[in-house]
């Protein structure tokens, strides 16, 4: 089994057991530039969830029950995401909540499986109210205010 680690640009690292998660306080919205294989934008969102194998029947599996809800009225179902991790799997997930489109923001890269060489890669926008943390442990996080990597 493999421990997710996450390195911001002032070299802390970060280690999660289930999964990180990228936010703004004070719900607000999370603004960033989100970066993965070729793709690269502007986004905002309620936040960036990434799970690995532990952690992927919390958050995400709600996400996937929201979207199969959804689908449902076109009798089109995502994939169980009890299928797409395995315990013992190198790698990680990440799915953006509720992203916006808008002319400042892009929606194409919402959601991907990490695993080999890739890199998730996300610089905040966000001036003071950016923040990270793993495994639920909210007060357990670093800053993500503008300028700050995460990768």
């Amino acid at each position: 089994m493999t421990i997710a680690k996450a390195t911001l640009s002032d070299r802390l690292e970060l280690l999660a057991f289930k999964y990180f998660y990228i936010d703004a306080d004070h719900h607000a919205s999370s603004r960033y530039t989100i970066e993965f294989n070729v793709g690269k934008e502007s986004q905002s969102s309620n936040g960036i969830l990434v799970p690995r194998s532990s952690g992927y029947k919390e958050w995400l599996s709600s996400l996937f029950n929201m979207a199969n809800m959804i689908n449902g009225y076109n009798n089109s179902y995502v994939s169980d995401c009890g299928n797409i991790l395995n315990w013992n799997a190198d790698q990680l997930v990440f799915v953006l909540r509720a992203h916006f489109l808008s002319k400042q923001s892009q929606t194409t890269i919402v959601y991907a499986i990490i695993k080999g060489n890739k890199i998730l890669k996300t610089e905040s926008n966000m001036p003071t109210i950016g923040y990270i943390f793993s495994d639920s442990i909210e007060s357990d996080f670093s800053n993500f205010h503008s300028r700050s990597i995460w990768e």
